[in-house]
């Protein structure tokens, strides 16, 4: 797993089947997270520690399904169909 930060957002890109990269942005607080399906998430108003717990997690999916999903607001801003 590798990860770049800088004063504006981090990226970390992941080693699961289910999520290929995750990215905080520190303005509005937003996760955006890339999925191996081609979609692309914001999720708003995560804090940075869940961020961090989440790059940490032993499994990014199952992380995402207990403490982000249906937790946090988001959103598709993108999508592919990966065929």
């Amino acid at each position: 797993m590798k990860t770049y930060r800088n004063d504006i957002y981090n990226h970390t890109f992941t080693n699961s089947s289910f999520i290929e990269k995750a990215s905080w942005f520190n303005e509005g607080n937003i996760l955006m997270l890339t999925f191996a399906t081609g979609s692309v998430w914001h999720y708003y108003d995560v804090p940075f520690e869940i961020y961090s717990a989440f790059t940490k997690a032993p499994s990014h999916g199952k992380y995402f399904n207990e403490n982000i999903r249906n937790i946090y607001s988001g959103e598709r801003v993108y999508y592919t169909s990966q065929v």
